[in-house]
Parts: structure tokens; sequence; C-alpha cells
């Protein structure tokens, strides 16, 4: 994700993120408490509400609901900080040196973070609801791996788009929350007409959860096309956002 221009700024990554995980906490610890159980919040929720409609229908219901919730946040908040990196960073690019793709970088980074203070949790859980380890849940790794690359993409448009139209933030929140509905986090894809589910299927963040849950719930390796469907958004995001972040940063200082 780095090249070689950013490397040295690894400890400035590191910086900025710890100064993300425990802004707006008033106690460090109560905020990585609070990154394990926030998806777990979302979770009980969801299956408070959803449960009596889809859990019959659904195995390991819970673990079902978390696996999306877990992929989805990460999805949402790497994204949606990764927009407001570089306005919220406008002292450090005035005054600074520091290349820019470092602050989408370390959104990003911050993000995976997150996700990883929720795994201890999750981990917990299928301990709890006798969810067997398997070879496979190892896949998940290169899919969280193929994700975070997209996201950085996907991040890097929003940035530059965020500077040149603020309004971009209100837009896109709701954009996001119809990815959620069209994510299949708390129900089946399979319970839906033919012609929704062509659409949902091209969903990267549908088809990342649903590559999760095979490994993890279903024991099963997925299969080829989603591996191809995932790594083709992420390098043609990655590729697409690092195009549109050159030409777009080079008078970012001055619109500042």
């Amino acid at each position: 994700m780095a090249d070689k221009n950013t490397r040295q700024y690894i400890f400035v990554i590191r910086q900025l993120a710890r100064r993300d995980v425990t802004r707006g906490n008033s106690s460090k610890f109560l905020g990585q408490i609070w990154n394990v159980i926030n998806p777990f919040i979302h979770m009980i929720t969801m299956v408070l509400v959803f449960s009596a409609i889809f859990e019959n229908s659904i195995p390991n219901y819970r673990i079902y609901v978390l696996t999306g919730t877990i992929i989805y946040s990460l999805y949402n908040s790497g994204t949606t900080g990764a927009m407001k990196a570089l306005v919220g960073n406008k002292r450090f690019l005035i005054r600074t040196r520091i290349p820019m793709n470092v602050f989408i970088i370390e959104k990003v980074y911050v993000a995976f973070i997150h996700m990883l203070y929720s795994l201890i949790g999750y981990v917990i859980l299928l301990i709890i609801f006798q969810v067997p380890p398997n070879p496979c849940m190892l896949l998940v790794i290169p899919d969280i791996a193929l994700s975070l690359v997209l996201i950085y993409g996907i991040g890097k448009i929003l940035a530059v788009i965020n500077v040149y139209f603020a309004d971009i933030q209100y837009f896109y929140r709701i954009l996001m929350v119809l990815f959620m509905y069209g994510s299949a986090i708390f129900y089946s894809a399979d319970r839906l007409a033919p012609a929704v589910q062509a659409i949902i299927n091209v969903n990267p963040i549908y088809i990342s959860i649903t590559m999760a849950r095979n490994c993890v719930i279903g024991a099963t390796c997925p299969n080829g096309i989603m591996w191809l469907t995932l790594a083709c958004y992420a390098v043609g995001f990655y590729l697409l956002g690092s195009y549109v972040f050159k030409k777009g940063t080079q008078d970012v200082v001055a619109k500042l």
C-alpha cells in the first residue's frame, strides 16, 4: 500500500493513528473496550429485530450477523475516515512536507486497528457458539487484505472530492446506508428476487462479507469468481484512486 516515499513515514502514521484511536475517549482503556463492544451492540440490535424472521433459515445467525457487521464497519470507517483525511489534517499539510497519501494510509490503518479490537470479542463468540476452527478461516486474511487495498483506493478518490466539494460527506453517508442494506448483513441474499441478487452480487462489501462467512461459518473456501471479482475491485480502485489523487491534489494546499 505504501511506496518507497512513504515507508520513512511509518512513525508518523503510527503517531497519527494513536491520536485518532484515543481522540474523543476520556480513557484509552475505555476507548479500546468501546472498539471491542461496538460491533456487538449493532449485532445484538439486528438480532433482536430480525431473528424472528431469519434465524431459523440461517445457521449460526448471530455469527452470521456479526461477521457482516465487522466487515461493513471496516469499509464504512475506513472510507469515511479517508474522505476527511486531507481536510482534517489541513494544519499538517500547510506546515509540513509529509506526503498527502500518508494521511489516507493512516485513516485506513486506524479502521484496521478498530477491526482487530472487534475480532477479540468475535473469537470469544466463536468459542461460545461452538463454531469449530477450520483451515479455510486463514483465507479471511487475504480477504481483508484485498478489502484494505480497495478501501485505500476509494479513500483517495473521496479525499480529493471532499476538498473541492465538502457536501460529499452527507451524500456519502446516505450511500453507505444503502450499501449496508445491500450487503445482506442481517438477511440471506438467496431470499431475494434474481434481479436484486444480481445487483447485490456486484457489491464489493457483500462479496467480502460472503467470503468471510464461507470461511468461518461454512468451512468452505470461496470460489474463484469471488476472489477474482474482489481482486479486480481492489486493483482497479487502487489504480483509479492513485490517478485521481495525483491529479487532484496538485492544488489541494491552496484550496485548503
